[in-house]
């Protein structure tokens, strides 16, 4: 530890190899799931202008489906950084999660040391922290990059804080004061930050005996960020919250439930999934319910000891676990791995702290600590490299996902995977099973539909899709749009046009939708009506060449060359080299 005491720089250094080490095989992976919708196939990331428009809650409702619950305009701005420096190469948003997670480790180290950590607790703490499995989640998937940001800046803002605390400064504190702020417009977890803030400020009252002093005023000000968050939240955003299905009782047993399974992930690692069966009524398992009451019962054994500083962590961990707990029911994935990241914090502190103490105990016990900090470092890196592996490209992904925890929404992940890819037949094969596991989920029969509809049975199609309508109350547009294409291909296009006409409204924002409306709506003989909604279908979405393509064909049908050569010009700026494009620009323009 001298080393290292005497090296200010050795310690980060070692942080990030180790954050590396854990993660650099995640580097050449691609981009997953919810990636192709906010990067692959935002246009509104390509061109840095729009910067300030990610911090409009209708952007974030309406294109992010924020729906009043979540409100990260950071992400969306790290991933418009992302593509003016790597464009389409998903190697350089991947090297930026892991950055991103250097950091986290290394705030967290500077917070550890800053709340009077020896440097051995807090250096170890880091580390467990840097390679803890549970963490792959929030590293691999590149869109949950907003757990990575939002800790940066949580854990940066936390040491501020304790340094404020510590020595004083009105710019230490205004500077954590911002960090706050950045922490909460990157994920709704920072909203345990000011609970933290104030019970590290009762922890050095008690840890150094002191009464209530002249600091505890500077509270006021994240408290006032908590209440304007949740305003702003209320008002602008709609803060639609979910209905717990159960009773209040229940809800208690779920959210002893949630505690206790993130208790277990943390503990042993080993299970890990991108999707875990998890009841939201009845009683908890008994090892969840068990691990709960450890965790209280641990946390009253400290401060019956006065061990302020355990206390002060378990209190940590309870309170960082909060947004995501259940108090506030979650919906659809009540469970996930990735809002571990930020609670594992308290977690691996506790780990640290308690390794230190048996390493300065005296004999055999240094070495035991020694011991037990490599395995279980060694063990940490290699589960995360091993989980990392799952994240090798989509199939990979649902494959190893429905091995280790079968459920419905795994299978139609799956399903949805291999149409993504053309392979129908296994397409299908994952859809049935999905319907098979849960006959009330309508994703499932959205992708049968979709499938059916590939295959060119078109009566299972229109069957799967009404069903997915029925069991979603008419507001699955993506099933209403898969109708209105198939009545398409089938020459019903006046019927077709009134299911787009009804998608447009209920997602105003889908540009496919105007495109395939355009289509039905040429062949109906409307073609003023056409031209109109091949515009409205660029300018949601500029980079739609089948759209931009298909006006100038239009206009130039129309004899309208010089509108049309704009628009072929247009999309040659947008998707240079486009031969289509090209060739027909050639054909107005040549002599």
């Amino acid at each position: 530890m001298r080393f290292f005491e005497a090296k200010p720089w050795a310690a980060p250094l070692l942080l990030a190899l180790l954050c590396f080490a854990a993660y650099a095989n995640t580097i050449g992976n691609g981009f997953h799931w919810e990636d192709e919708t906010l990067i692959e196939k935002n246009v509104h990331i390509r061109t840095l202008r729009n910067l300030p428009y990610f911090f409009n809650p209708g952007y974030v409702n309406v294109y992010e489906s924020g729906l009043g619950q979540r409100f990260r305009p950071l992400r969306t701005v790290s991933f418009a950084l992302d593509y003016a420096l790597w464009k389409g190469d998903t190697r350089g948003y991947h090297f930026s999660n892991i950055m991103l997670h250097c950091a986290a480790a290394v705030f967290l180290w500077l917070w550890l040391g800053a709340a009077g950590f020896a440097p051995a607790a807090a250096l170890a703490g880091a580390a467990l922290f840097a390679l803890h499995p549970v963490h792959a989640e929030s590293v691999a998937y590149i869109k949950n990059r907003s757990d990575l940001i939002c800790a940066v800046f949580f854990f940066s803002s936390l040491w501020l804080w304790a340094r404020f605390l510590a020595v004083g400064g009105r710019l230490r504190v205004s500077l954590s004061l911002l960090a706050a702020l950045l922490a909460l417009l990157s994920k709704e977890m920072a909203l345990a930050l000011p609970v933290l803030a104030a019970l590290y400020y009762a922890y050095t009252l008690l840890a150094e005996g002191h009464r209530p002093d002249r600091r505890a005023v500077w509270l006021l000000p994240y408290l006032l960020l908590l209440g304007g968050y949740w305003a702003f939240k209320s008002g602008l955003m709609g803060d639609a919250k979910a209905v717990y299905p159960g009773t209040s009782l229940d809800q208690a047993w779920l959210v002893v439930r949630t505690l206790g399974s993130y208790l277990k992930l943390l503990l042993l690692p080993l299970k890990l999934s991108l999707d875990h069966s998890f009841p939201v009524t009845g009683l908890p398992d008994p090892a969840s319910g068990l691990l709960a009451a450890a965790a209280v019962c641990g946390a009253a054994w400290a401060a019956f000891r006065r061990d302020w500083v355990s206390l002060f962590w378990a209190a940590a961990f309870f309170a960082m676990l909060a947004p995501v707990s259940n108090l506030v029911f979650i919906q659809g994935r009540s469970f996930a791995e990735q809002r571990a990241y930020i609670p594992s914090a308290a977690y691996c502190a506790l780990l640290g702290l308690w390794l230190s103490r048996l390493g300065a105990a005296p004999g055999r016990r240094a070495l035991a600590a020694a011991v037990l900090a490599g395995v279980l470092g060694l063990f940490y890196l290699g589960r995360t490299a091993a989980r990392n592996s799952d994240w090798k490209d989509e199939i990979t992904l649902w494959t190893r996902t429905v091995a280790t925890d079968p459920s419905a929404r795994g299978y139609y992940n799956l399903s949805v995977s291999y149409y993504r890819k053309g392979r129908y037949s296994e397409a299908l094969g994952a859809a049935a099973r999905s319907v098979e596991l849960d006959p009330r989920v309508p994703d499932g029969y959205n992708t049968l539909g979709a499938v059916y509809m590939k295959l060119g049975l078109y009566e299972q199609s229109i069957r799967a899709f009404e069903k997915c309508l029925q069991l979603s109350d008419q507001k699955e547009y993506y099933a209403l749009a898969n109708l209105a294409s198939l009545y398409g291909i089938t020459g019903k296009h006046a019927v077709a046009v009134d299911l787009y006409m009804k998608v447009v409204r209920m997602a105003p924002w889908f540009d496919g939708a105007y495109y395939n409306m355009a289509l039905s709506l040429e062949q109906l003989g409307r073609a003023e009506d056409a031209l109109a909604s091949l515009r409205e279908a660029i300018a949601l979405n500029p980079f739609n060449a089948e759209a931009s393509l298909k006006l100038g064909q239009m206009l130039a049908a129309r004899g309208e060359k010089d509108r049309a050569a704009e628009v072929y010009r247009a999309m040659l700026e947008r998707h240079p080299g486009d031969r289509r494009a090209a060739g027909e620009l050639g054909r107005l323009t040549s002599p």
